[in-house]
């Protein structure tokens, strides 16, 4: 009779055998080719970031997530944080996907606390944890089928990674729940309603960042006793990411920029009823640069 140990040991193994093979099929779906014309950045630019917002609260909209309001656009108090990076991909000059990634603050905490304070508290209490979230992620409906979401998510771990966070996690639907798996992420919050105002079942996912470099390590000496799924996504997030080097960069722009650009953007929102239109249109007469 097999022990308890033999029978993890045998689940972890078919998990594993799962994953491998989803390698195939999530490459015929096209989610890990190389971007082409599409270009993956941050947004600092004043026209990025309304355009990346706009996308977010319309993809959000539609699903039922939120509740329309004048602006038309989607800004909480983790938008203005100037700790708070903004990621997006652009084809044409034109935002067609959107992920942020946000720290924990004293003042706010993180949108996830909604629904999933207890299991983030816990993470807080470890001691020496940096907790990030993953946040408003929104793809436009011509482009989900393609490498747009797996590319924002390789710039977005990239980031967590270089500016120091402990643990980076997501509220997703759980019908993703297999994918986020297989790109590394474990299971910390069952279902639950994330929004009090709408109907909105997700499920948390996190990496333990420390955890996932100790994998990479592993990988980087020997393969061979590596999974070939974790092999994968270790080469894909971290071993051959483009976008490492470039966090740094991106950090010392925003920090200099964004502070100018919430003023221009708090000035604008405060007349009666602008359009975003009207707002993307005086902040290109202004000349704002952020």
């Amino acid at each position: 009779m097999a022990t308890k140990t033999e029978i993890l040991e045998q689940e972890l193994n078919k998990g594993n055998k799962k994953k491998d093979r989803a390698i195939g099929l999530f490459g015929k779906m096209g989610l890990f080719r190389e971007p082409g014309e599409i270009i993956i950045d941050r947004a600092i630019e004043p026209v990025d970031l309304l355009s990346a917002y706009h996308l977010v609260y319309n993809i959000f909209l539609e699903s039922g997530y939120i509740k329309p309001n004048d602006t038309r656009i989607r800004i909480r108090p983790y938008e203005v944080l100037i700790e708070m990076a903004t990621f997006i991909a652009k084809i044409s000059n034109k935002v067609v996907g959107v992920h942020s990634v946000v720290p924990d603050t004293p003042e706010f905490g993180l949108p996830s606390d909604s629904a999933f304070k207890g299991e983030l508290d816990k993470i807080r209490n470890m001691g020496e944890r940096r907790i990030c979230e993953a946040t408003n992620l929104a793809i436009h409906p011509r482009f989900r089928k393609g490498p747009v979401s797996t590319e924002l998510m390789r710039i977005m771990y990239a980031h967590a990674v270089e500016t120091g966070c402990t643990d980076l996690i997501a509220t997703v639907s759980p019908s993703h729940q297999f994918f986020y798996e297989f790109m590394g992420l474990e299971l910390v919050g069952e279902v639950r309603n994330y929004s009090g105002e709408v109907k909105d079942p997700v499920i948390m996912m996190r990496y333990d960042i420390p955890k996932h470099l100790e994998l990479i390590e592993r990988i980087k000496k020997d393969p061979s006793k590596i999974s070939k799924s974790e092999v994968f996504v270790g080469h894909f997030l971290i071993i051959d990411n483009p976008y490492l080097k470039k966090i740094d960069l991106w950090e010392e722009k925003s920090e200099v920029q964004l502070s100018e650009f919430w003023e221009a953007l708090d000035k604008g929102l405060k007349k009666a009823r602008m359009s975003l239109d009207m707002l993307f249109m005086e902040l290109a007469l202004e000349k704002v640069r952020v």
